[in-house]
């Protein structure tokens, strides 16, 4: 399939120039409408093979909005290569975090004083402005990429940027006013998170959003309807399962089918628990020993304090330490590397979790 439009976004020193692929299904302005994007990190891919199989299917279905797909977010990131190991998640040249470059355009808000649904139109016309504006001095890459990104996405009412992480059981970052979208969502479990803004896609999608909401809130008593964006964690970095890939973009496709996008009847992923946790309670853990590493967790499943969660290893005298978990938790997120030092990020755990996607 050949993209709608290619977006230059960077020229390489050899001369040639990297673009954004942006594929798009169009269907009544006024209906709801979605926007995907995978690989905002390089070695992330296996949403590649979910927008694929979205490609695929689309043309099949009855489409009632617009719906834009930008299959390879940051082709710099998928060529920065050492080996055969895609590095891609940070900037080489200053070591930030690709998806740390998005822009807080909650203030906006501030100024709409129309009702619902008006102030949806004014808001989204505001914030397509701003991102269009080209900044008086030259930007980096990596902030130039954002703007653009975000700015592709602002004309949408719902956003899954796609995501993977070291070694990973399928979960969604969902924000608590849209929570209830979670049942729909083709992931296993959820972080439920709040306003917090550290840079990210889906908080920048998010954030003016949630402000009109809550201005209005304060106004009428009941939250609006306002845009959703979710980043969905879909499985192991540097790696892609593309049967896995078929029943998540099924999922997905039922999703949109429920927000009114398209139309059809599309099979629900089904698992067998699912849980969440406040974003306050999904703990990071960090090697406490150096050496080889190997996870006893088992990704996904809930585990009681004091079962295992990891066993190291000493390169030098070869002396095994076993490492329980401190409380009752889901392991979501393991390191993939088999040698750490101390300190190393290990991966990242559910802690007072409740059943949630039922």
């Amino acid at each position: 399939m050949i993209p709608n439009e290619l977006i230059a976004v960077r020229k390489l020193a050899s001369g040639e120039t990297l673009s954004l692929p942006v594929y798009r299904f169009l269907g009544d302005p006024e209906a709801p409408s979605a926007y995907f994007q995978a690989s905002l990190h390089g070695s992330e891919v296996q949403g590649n093979w979910v927008i694929a199989e979205l490609l695929e299917r689309l043309p099949k279905v009855t489409i009632k909005g617009n719906i834009t797909l930008v299959p390879c977010a940051n082709p710099y990131a998928q060529n920065h290569k050492m080996g055969d190991y895609t590095i891609g998640r940070y900037d080489p040249t200053d070591g930030d975090n690709w998806n740390r470059a998005f822009q807080n355009l909650s203030p906006l808000a501030a100024g709409i004083q129309e009702s619902w649904p008006e102030a949806k139109r004014s808001l989204r016309a505001l914030i397509l402005e701003k991102l269009a504006q080209e900044p008086k001095e030259k930007e980096g890459y990596s902030r130039f990429l954002a703007r653009n990104l975000q700015r592709l996405a602002a004309a949408h009412d719902y956003m899954l940027d796609l995501h993977c992480a070291a070694l990973c059981e399928s979960y969604a970052y969902v924000p608590a006013y849209a929570f209830a979208s979670f049942a729909e969502l083709p992931c296993r479990h959820a972080v439920r998170i709040g306003t917090e803004f550290t840079g990210a896609m889906d908080e920048a999608f998010q954030a003016p959003w949630w402000a009109l909401g809550k201005k209005i809130e304060e106004r009428t008593g009941k939250f609006p309807p306002v845009p959703e964006g979710f980043t969905l964690e879909l499985g192991h970095q540097d790696w892609s399962d593309p049967q896995l890939a078929a029943m998540q973009a099924e999922g997905i496709l039922r999703f949109l089918a429920k927000k009114g996008v398209i139309e059809g009847e599309f099979k629900k992923m089904t698992f067998p628990t699912r849980f969440a946790c406040e974003l306050k309670n999904f703990v990071t853990d960090y090697s406490t020993h150096a050496g080889f590493v190997k996870v006893k967790a088992k990704l996904g499943e809930v585990q009681e304090a004091g079962e295992p969660y990891c066993e190291y290893l000493g390169f030098k005298d070869f002396r095994r330490s076993s490492v329980a978990c401190p409380q009752k938790r889901i392991t979501l997120v393991f390191t993939n590397s088999s040698s750490v030092h101390e300190g190393t990020e290990l991966g990242k755990s559910l802690t007072e979790f409740f059943p949630a996607g039922e």
